[in-house]
C-alpha cells in the first residue's frame, strides 16, 4: 500500500500527541508530595471509575470544575448520534474503527478500518480529522487514505428538568488525498438530543451530502449527487459505564432508479479502564437491513476503540 499524503498527515498528529500521552501516565503513576493534602475527615474517597456527586460519571475526572458535558459516548460511529460533542475543551479522543457488511447485490463482502484524532477547542466545539483506510480484501481498490475534516458544534446545551433539548450541527469534508480518489464531498448534518427520564434519551439526527466523487468503487453512473438520510434512536443508561442503544436510519439509495435504505441498529458502549487522565472505551454495533434492496446491508457489524485523554 502506497504511503499517502492523508496518512503522513496521520501520522505526524499522532507524533505530536505521544508527550502528553507520555506525560498523563507519568503523572498517573507519581506519588504523593509531601505538600499534597490527604482528604478531610468524613469526605468521601472516590474509587476507581466514580465521580463526584452531580458530575456525569462520562465526564474525564481530571477536568479542573464540576462541568458536566451529558456526553455519553454515542458518537458518529453509530448511524445516529447524539447532540452533545465527545469531548471537553483541551481533551484528545483517538480512534480505530473496523467495519464489515455483506449486501445482496453479488459484490465481496466490506471490510474498511478508518483512525480519527479528535480535539475539543471548547466545551462545545471540536476538529476531528479521520482517514480512510484500505477496503480489505479487495486488494484492486483505490482511493485508499482519503481524509476526512469534520467541524463540530453544540449550539444549545439542554439543561436538566427544563424542555429545550440539545441541538447540534456539523460539517464534514471528504478531500480526495487517496491513491485513484477524485472530487471533495461535503455533508452537513443536525442533531437534538433530549433526556427523557428512567436512564433513558432519544436523538433526532438529519444530514444532506455531496456525492461527486471517491474512490473507483464509488464514481460510477447513475449515481445521485446529492444525497440525504435521517432518523430516530434511542439509547439506555445500564449503569455509569455501560450502554445500550437502538437506532433507525432511513437514507436515499447511492443511485437512481433504487430506493430508500432501511437500516435498524444495535450497539453498545462500555468503559474498559480509567485513570487520572486517561480512559478507554469500546464499542460495537450491529446493522440490519430492513428493505432486501441491493444496496442495503443485509446485516453489517463495527467496533470501535476510543482512548480519551488531556
Amino acid at each position: 500500500m502506497k504511503l499517502t499524503a492523508a496518512s503522513v498527515a496521520f501520522t505526524l498528529v499522532l507524533v505530536a500527541a505521544c508527550p502528553v500521552i507520555l506525560q498523563a501516565n507519568a503523572e498517573t503513576a507519581a506519588p504523593l508530595s509531601l505538600d499534597q493534602k490527604a482528604p478531610e475527615y468524613g469526605s468521601p474517597v472516590l474509587l476507581m471509575g466514580e465521580t463526584s456527586p452531580g458530575v456525569s460519571a462520562h465526564l474525564p475526572p481530571y477536568t479542573d470544575e464540576p462541568f458536566d458535558n451529558l456526553y455519553r459516548e454515542v458518537s458518529d460511529f453509530f448511524n445516529i448520534r447524539e447532540a452533545n460533542p465527545n469531548t471537553v475543551k483541551g481533551e484528545w479522543e483517538f480512534e480505530h474503527e473496523m467495519i464489515w457488511d455483506t449486501k445482496s447485490n453479488g459484490r465481496d463482502d466490506t471490510f474498511a478500518m478508518e483512525q480519527s484524532v479528535r480535539y475539543g477547542v471548547t466545551n462545545d466545539f471540536f476538529v476531528e480529522l479521520s482517514v480512510i483506510e484500505p477496503n480489505l480484501g479487495d486488494g484492486g481498490d483505490q482511493g485508499n487514505g482519503d481524509l476526512k475534516i469534520t467541524l463540530f458544534n453544540r449550539f444549545v446545551k439542554e439543561v436538566p428538568g427544563e424542555d429545550t433539548p440539545s441541538i447540534a450541527g456539523y460539517l464534514t469534508g471528504r478531500f480526495p488525498t487517496g491513491d485513484g480518489s477524485r472530487n471533495t464531498d461535503v455533508t452537513a448534518g443536525g442533531i437534538i438530543t433530549k433526556s427523557l427520564g428512567g436512564n433513558w434519551r432519544a436523538h433526532f439526527q438529519g444530514y444532506v451530502r455531496s456525492a461527486n466523487g471517491g474512490s473507483s468503487d464509488y464514481v460510477d453512473e447513475g449515481r445521485r449527487d446529492v444525497q440525504w438520510g435521517f432518523g430516530p434512536g434511542f439509547d439506555y443508561e445500564i449503569d455509569e459505564k455501560t450502554l445500550l442503544l437502538f437506532n433507525y436510519l432511513n437514507k436515499s439509495s447511492d443511485k437512481f432508479g433504487q430506493h430508500n435504505n432501511n437500516i435498524l441498529e444495535l450497539g453498545a458502549s462500555h468503559e474498559i479502564a480509567r485513570s487520572e487522565r486517561l480512559i478507554h472505551h469500546v464499542k460495537a454495533a450491529v446493522d440490519i437491513g430492513l428493505d432486501g434492496q441491493e444496496e442495503t446491508p443485509n446485516c453489517g457489524a463495527k467496533f470501535l476503540y476510543v482512548l480519551s485523554f488531556q
